[in-house]
């Protein structure tokens, strides 16, 4: 794992993509960075994820395990709604962003944060079968069932890695 944050490009950096000031964005879940920790003043910018995104920034989301729980859906939901780790505050709702971007940073966003964009993160022929299959439709659920969906099938490289049930398989 790789945190990134958004920030300014370092000009010569060696990195072509902080060279043509394409930023990405991480986002944590928790609120440490606090009006207690930096202020309220600072605090108003923290996860700042719409406005990132608004901005032309690309979204490069992933669980912060073990800072976090690992469980990208979780962590999903919470980008979409902005309730935030306690379960109950819903933090800066400007910020939210939508089903479909949030599940985009977590496939195609962090194939590209880790520079392999063309092999991973989006399903096309030549790129690795990396897939996970939902036991529900996240489009079709309301939002507060997202965190408790489950994977019935997992496959890494073409190869199936977890299955729920013989059943699916089979089918």
């Amino acid at each position: 794992m790789r945190r990134a944050w958004a920030s300014p490009p370092v000009p010569g950096a060696g990195c072509h993509r902080f060279d043509a000031a394409r930023p990405f964005c991480h986002v944590r879940t928790r609120r440490l960075n606090g009006p207690a920790r930096g202020g309220s003043e600072r605090e108003k910018h923290v996860f700042s994820i719409n406005t990132l995104q608004k901005a032309g920034a690309r979204l490069v989301f992933g669980t912060d395990f073990p800072i976090d729980l690992l469980n990208p859906l979780l962590q999903v939901y919470r980008a979409v709604t902005r309730i935030d780790s306690g379960g109950a505050d819903v933090w800066h709702p400007h910020e939210r962003i939508t089903l479909a971007e949030a599940l985009r940073a977590y496939t195609a966003g962090s194939a590209y944060g880790s520079f392999r964009e063309q092999e991973l993160g989006t399903l096309e022929a030549g790129k690795l079968a990396d897939i996970v299959v939902l036991a529900r439709n996240l489009f079709a659920v309301p939002v507060e069932e997202i965190p408790d969906t489950k994977a019935v099938l997992t496959i890494v490289d073409g190869k199936v890695v977890f299955e729920h049930t013989q059943a699916l398989v089979e089918s």
